[in-house]
């Protein structure tokens, strides 16, 4: 019960749709892109994805069910051919067998992920499946699955992927955001490897690239040989945060123990090679970073190749859709690529002659490209489209809480770790700490700067947008926090993958030069780094092969999906003792709280009444026409209340007991007055 709501034939219709779907972006990639050959199918299907769930989030507020995703599909193809004009398409493109090495590797490294996906249920999977199953049967944009009046203030557009598993292949919602996963997570890895093939003439360019995007990142574990005493020392300037607090121990001992977290592989993480800034890419399984890097490459593949403005719409929507899917990590390459092209631009096109306003604004537009002014126009697009930013616009133009944008300043400044907490610039012992959690790809930094610098002075505006992007989101998290604490950690997280990919393309780019000196500290710089990250990676391959559901669900909860999912009434509400259990199985949203998961949150009391003493006239009473229940809490709630929910107007749905176990659905409705 881990696959298929309905026979596996059902994923036919989605398996056509990407077919769609690809051919879609091949011919944009095609014709409004400069790009060679070998690039143009994988970034053909990267580019016909995010337009094709660009297209479903707008259309799916009009058109439910598969006609969202069928009709985002078609629109993709049109807009292909539309871009294609009379132009002669590249037919040969599909028989070219050096454009098909990144598809094949695509595929290869998404069912490896795929075959670790399914055996972990680790970084809000809570959130994610009931998500997919609600917009899967809802459309966009969706409501808070545990809180149905509230929209979702959340980065939802991986989520839409793993809709469109759900309602065109027949998955079920754990299956769906798996695969959506590894279908984001391999293409991205193999665009990884078709940059560090362009940028670097060392056959090994792509490869190395690749690895880097994979396993790069901290150096806590060289604490792991700190002396004794040292680490002793260090106790004291180190609060654990969250889980890691809850175990109770030192940091000088969390480091040789097993990083415990739900959903775990069967092998568990080690704590010291573990980093609470850095995080590689082999685990960073959440949809909206696997799929958010995917878009990121994308962009920066595509950057600087546009064939004429017929790219701009397209690029518009690609930025657009990545502030939908990761809005942090489009928020910092934002600025980053603004500044650049100021940068780029900063002197008229007479040698500096004072020019009068008109003739300064003629200089400013002869001088835009195109991925400036689609990040311009992504950004209008971004606060109507649904989402953080849009929930975060629509908070400050009501007057209310902004929720999302509650920045503030941090003092005294500090390197922020979602495990170490806060780690003072004024404290040295607490900066040595963070230059372990950094490790060589912040050590390494300045050379990565001076190498993408001298690239962007000679014409790159990219390298210009990548090193800016990256310093800027170093630097964010110093001085400003967030309400939500932690969670600021991911704008230093992708500030550090950029700085990994292009360690990784500086390393060769010295590989048969003389420098004798930089040559092997650099190499050694990036093994130090990826280190921590193959010892992860090879905790989550003893993952393979176990399929598991997701946090608590069982083989009985599975069967209540195959039955149930999408079978209620539209806008009927199931009163769910844990919370988000019941949209999960049966894509309907509940009001298990209040407020929205960034603005107001709190235990709804209704709720909680209900979920100590239950009623039938007060279920009613709060809108709730179902109830789920398993046997745990009919065994916990009181005998008056089993009683009032046994009546004869109460309905038996559905029904499946083993073992002891039970899980039933109870309609009410009979019993309305």
């Amino acid at each position: 019960m881990y696959w298929f709501r309905s026979p596996s034939l059902s994923l036919l219709p989605w398996l056509a749709a990407m077919l769609i779907v690809w051919l879609g972006g091949w011919l944009i990639a095609a014709h409004a892109f400069r790009l060679e050959r070998r690039e143009r199918l994988l970034a053909g299907f990267a580019l016909g994805l995010v337009i094709f769930l660009f297209a479903a989030n707008l259309i799916g507020r009009w058109v439910l069910g598969n006609g969202t995703f069928m009709g985002a599909a078609l629109i993709t193809l049109g807009i292909g051919f539309l871009v294609k004009g009379r132009q002669p398409a590249p037919w040969g493109d599909w028989i070219h067998l050096e454009g098909w090495r990144p598809v094949i590797g695509s595929l290869i490294l998404g069912g490896l992920a795929l075959q670790i996906f399914q055996g972990v249920a680790i970084f809000d999977e809570f959130v994610h499946v009931p998500l997919i199953s609600t917009m899967a049967a809802g459309g966009t944009p969706p409501r808070y699955f545990i809180n149905s009046r509230a929209l979702f203030a959340y980065h939802y557009g991986f989520h839409i992927l793993g809709a469109s598993l759900m309602r065109l292949g027949g998955l079920f919602p754990w299956s769906a955001a798996d695969l959506a996963r590894a279908l984001a997570w391999g293409p991205a890895v193999m665009l990884a490897w078709l940059l560090g093939k362009r940028y670097v003439t060392n056959e090994w360019g792509g490869v190395i690239a690749a690895a880097a995007l994979v396993f790069a990142s901290g150096a806590r574990w060289l604490l792991l040989l700190a002396p004794q005493g040292l680490l002793l020392r260090l106790n004291q300037y180190i609060t654990l945060q969250g889980d890691e607090a809850a175990m109770g121990l030192p940091f000088s001992q969390m480091l040789a123990q097993y990083w415990r977290i739900e959903g775990q592989p069967p092998t568990p993480f080690i704590f010291g090679y573990q980093t609470g800034i850095a995080e590689p890419y082999i685990i960073q399984q959440t949809g909206s970073n696997t799929l958010g890097m995917l878009i990121f490459l994308l962009v920066w593949l595509l950057a600087g190749r546009a064939a004429g403005w017929r790219a701009l719409p397209v690029l518009a929507a690609v930025f657009a859709f990545w502030a939908l899917t990761a809005e942090t990590s489009y928020g910092m390459f934002a600025l980053g690529g603004a500044l650049a092209w100021l940068l780029a631009r900063r002197q008229t096109a007479d040698g500096g002659r004072d020019l009068g306003m008109a003739a300064r604004l003629r200089s400013v537009v002869r001088r835009l490209n195109v991925e400036t002014v689609a990040i311009f126009l992504s950004g209008g697009i971004a606060l109507l489209q649904g989402g953080v930013l849009t929930e975060v616009a629509r908070g400050l133009l009501m007057g209310g809480d902004a929720g999302a944008a509650g920045f503030f300043l941090r003092w005294p400044p500090a390197i922020l770790s979602k495990h170490l907490g806060a780690l003072s610039l004024f404290s040295p012992l607490q900066i040595f700490i963070a230059l372990f959690e950094l490790g060589p790809l912040f050590w390494l930094a300045p050379w990565v700067t001076v190498w993408a610098w001298r690239k962007f002075r000679a014409g790159e505006w990219i390298f210009g947008a990548l090193i800016l992007s990256a310093w800027i989101s170093f630097l964010f998290p110093i001085v400003l926090d967030y309400h939500s604490g932690p969670d600021i950690s991911r704008v230093t997280a992708f500030g550090m993958t950029i700085w990994a990919v292009l360690l990784g393309m500086l390393v060769l780019e010295y590989a048969g030069r003389g420098e004798h000196l930089l040559r092997p500290a650099l190499a050694g710089g990036l093994g130090v780094a990826c280190f921590g990250g193959v010892m992860l990676g090879a905790s989550l391959l003893t993952a393979a092969l176990h399929p598991v559901l997701t946090g608590e669900l069982t083989a009985l909860d599975a069967q209540a999906a195959s039955a149930l999912w999408d079978q209620l009434p539209p806008g009927a509400e199931v009163f769910d003792p844990s919370g988000s259990r019941a949209a999960a199985l049966m894509g309907r949203p509940s009001r298990a709280v209040t407020g929205n998961q960034a603005v107001g949150y709190g235990i709804d009391p209704d709720w909680a009444a209900l979920e100590e003493a239950p009623t039938v006239a007060g279920l009613l009473a709060n809108g709730y026409r179902y109830i789920y229940v398993d046997e745990r809490w009919w065994g916990q709630i009181p005998e008056a209340s089993r009683a009032d929910l046994g009546r004869a107007c109460v309905w038996e749905t559905f029904s499946i007991e083993e073992g002891g176990t039970f899980r039933k659905l109870l309609d009410l409705e009979n019993c309305e007055d």
